[in-house]
């Protein structure tokens, strides 16, 4: 097995990594890029099309062309006496236009695909390549398609490893009528969207079809016997590390990272916005590269309520949680006196189109969450007591063990009962209570990326008497039997600070990452807050290591790290 290299060119930097997560491998490539005045470009074939004055206005189709085409096989020689035949084909595009852009965009295509026909065309030559040779030429395979839309030609590479299959995507919109290069930013204002609109519609794209691929997970893992939930797999620590790598990779693909306003962006034949990104495919370094549409927010009409005390209602930007005065809601007020009655409440982490709402009581405490059927058939649920308590309300999507779900079941006499595809019934209640019993301390250290006793440090900047003054702030899990979650704050000249236990837990996640709840006992009382964590890993090819840590956004509440909402950087510690 050769080693697979991704080698495009060092003669340019012009290869963007768009929506890449840390230490993935090479992904998709954006059309933006900066302008080469005086770049060279390579003769064209001889077959070139000719740009007749007759034709300039009808966009002859013929005009986006074969820079190189070929197809055949030679040996590939692992050592000098073995070898294996290779098939090859591909084709390579240009532009046949006389214009600034078009030399720039042909010029870019060529460095990164010349050194491949080069070689290409040298083994069918000779019949022969070694693999070392054969290894540097980096993506094979390479093909493209051409969508024509009037006067716009949106031009797709697709290059495929031979080995596993892997791709990679360059895209270049080309507007033969103006000369012009088009820009994400232009095809943002001819669909008649706007960058902002366009970023919460890709990660609502993102966040189904992972979903999806993700529907024989759910069936492998979690089986439904006759009508009831497999309960003992929970107890197996396996299992929850499993349930966990799936959440983290369902929080890195929505993650602001991933997705924002530079993925590469082209219109279909049909005229239909399409773009490239990543869907994260179980574990931390793993990824897909898909092409997905943007999927509106269509819940005008989802509402709940639970007789005068919730309201759950949807409105074009959201959904929102109206929380009226009664017996529960006057208690919870008085433990949590900045909670506001008759508010509306926006609920976070929402990436899904949904078709019905309920609200459950559920747990010894009789707590009430939001529960909401998506129209992909996965039911995600709000935790509203902790929504108050942190000052955030998030959504946990989805609830892991129910999918392919058809609808709520107002025939039940008791709990919130769902009908799968299948025809079964489900009880939703004990499926959610089965997830909050999961919420382990171990579990929680799974999705923090944290083993045994590590700890995330950063250091920061607190006001003591007037004055800034240094502190190494941590966050982690105490190393008592109880692995209840703690904070750490020392000023780094004397180290003279304290430790602060409480609990986290899960409580989404939204496009900073994992959102969490937590709680912890100062001078003070208790200190509740909300924060997303986005945890990443990578290899450092400089240290030859993984280097692993996590970004801190405070959301809501008490701020751990005194950050005012300013992203902080985790370091990854052994406590």
């Amino acid at each position: 097995m050769f080693k697979k290299q991704a080698a495009l060119l060092t003669t340019i930097a012009l290869v963007l990594l768009c929506g890449c997560g840390q230490g993935t491998d090479v992904t998709t490539v954006s059309q933006d890029s900066p302008a080469l005045e005086d770049a060279e470009i390579s003769e064209a074939p001889s077959n070139q099309v000719e740009l007749q004055e007759d034709n300039t206005n009808k966009y002859d189709h013929n005009l986006v062309c074969d820079r190189w085409a070929d197809q055949g096989s030679f040996k590939i020689y692992t050592s000098d006496d073995e070898f294996f035949d290779y098939d090859f084909n591909y084709s390579i595009p240009q532009i046949v236009d006389d214009t600034a852009d078009a030399k720039e965009i042909n010029y870019f295509i060529e460095c990164l695909f010349e050194d491949m026909h080069n070689t290409m065309q040298k083994a069918a030559k000779e019949g022969k390549i070694t693999a070392s040779e054969f290894d540097s030429t980096g993506w094979l395979q390479t093909n493209y398609d051409c969508y024509w839309n009037e006067s716009i030609a949106s031009i797709v590479i697709c290059s495929t490893a031979y080995f596993d299959n892997d791709t990679i995507y360059n895209v270049y919109n080309y507007d033969f009528a103006t000369g012009k290069q088009v820009l994400n930013e232009d095809l943002f204002a001819l669909k008649g969207i706007t960058s902002e609109k366009f970023v919460e519609n890709m990660r609502r794209a993102a966040a189904y079809s992972l979903d999806k691929e993700m529907q024989d997970f759910f069936k492998y893992e979690m089986p439904l016997k006759g009508d009831e939930l497999c309960y003992a797999d929970l107890s197996d620590e396996d299992v929850q590390r499993m349930y966990g790598d799936y959440l983290l990779s369902r929080a890195k693909t929505i993650n602001e990272d991933n997705i924002d306003e530079f993925l590469p962006v082209y219109l279909d034949e049909q005229g239909n916005l399409q773009v490239i990104t990543h869907l994260y495919n179980m574990g931390m370094y793993g990824d897909i590269n898909s092409i997905l549409s943007p999927v509106e927010w269509v819940n005008n009409n989802t509402s709940a309520f639970w007789g005068d005390l919730l309201d759950v209602i949807s409105k074009d930007d959201g959904m929102y949680l109206i929380i009226y005065r009664d017996d529960w809601s006057d208690a919870v007020h008085d433990e949590f006196p900045t909670f506001e009655f008759a508010k509306e409440y926006k609920i976070n982490g929402l990436y899904k189109n949904y078709k019905e709402a309920r609200i459950s009581w559920v747990g010894n405490g009789m707590q009430p969450y939001i529960l909401l059927l998506s129209d992909d058939g996965t039911i995600s649920y709000v935790d509203v007591w902790e929504g108050i308590a942190s000052g955030y309300f998030c959504a946990v999507e989805p609830l892991w063990g129910l999918e392919n779900i058809e609808s709520f079941c107002d025939d039940s006499e008791s709990g919130i009962v769902v009908i799968n595809g299948d025809g079964k019934s489900i009880d939703v209640d004990d499926a959610l209570y089965m997830m909050l019993s999961c919420k382990y301390a171990d579990f929680e250290k799974n999705l923090l990326n944290l083993n045994n006793l590590a700890k995330y440090a950063a250091t920061v900047n607190h006001i003591v008497d007037g004055q800034n003054t240094e502190y190494e702030e941590m966050i982690g899990f105490s190393d008592d039997q109880y692995h209840v979650f703690v904070r750490e704050s020392y000023k780094t000249d004397n180290y003279d600070g304290g430790a602060q236990t409480g609990y986290i837990t899960l409580g989404g996640m939204n496009e900073k990452g994992m959102v969490y709840n937590y709680s912890l006992v100062g001078e003070n009382g208790e200190l509740r807050g909300a924060m997303a964590i986005n945890v990443f890993s990578y290899w450092d090819y400089d240290y030859s290591d993984f280097v692993e840590g996590a970004e801190e956004t405070w959301l809501s509440g008490f701020d751990i790290f005194e950050s005012a909402g300013n992203k902080i950087m985790l370091n990854s510690s052994a406590g």
